[in-house]
């Protein structure tokens, strides 16, 4: 989506001075907070809240090192190789000891939080590999 492409009082319907988003879903604010909240329609906005202009989708994309800069800065120990066709889908192998004894949901959630909210943003989708150096050096056939 552009910009300006979702929420805000443009969209959706206004009630009670209250802007509401598809189906009545709340927009982020620029405080990160979301208005309304729930239990608040027709409630006055709080003090500082301004939702008029929700956040809008960034115009530039990501790219594969910026992509791969982010990981790294998240987990600083790890090998990390990032790759892309359109700076909107992306495949990272990512190898890290701080995945030792983690599942591999648990993983990928460490890799997520590294990108922050730019996942499902910038980066719309991301396929992971995630491996423990011992797991690597097995998977390359080195040990």
């Amino acid at each position: 989506m552009g910009r300006g492409a979702r929420g805000g009082l443009g969209s959706g319907s206004f009630r009670s001075g209250v802007a509401l988003g598809r189906a009545g879903v709340s927009d982020q604010c620029t405080t990160g907070r979301h208005w309304p909240a729930p239990g608040t329609i027709g409630s006055p906005k709080p003090a500082g809240l301004d939702c008029a202009s929700p956040p809008a989708a960034p115009d530039d994309p990501m790219t594969a090192d910026e992509v791969t800069q982010l990981i790294r800065t998240g987990l600083p120990d790890a090998e990390v190789r990032v790759l892309t066709d359109d700076d909107t889908h992306f495949e990272a192998v990512v190898v890290a000891s701080q995945f030792e004894g983690r599942r591999p949901l648990q993983r990928h959630q460490l890799v997520y939080a590294a990108l922050g909210p730019r996942m499902g943003r910038e980066i719309h989708a991301l396929s992971i590999q995630a491996f423990t150096p011992g797991e690597w050096r097995h998977a390359q056939g080195a040990g």
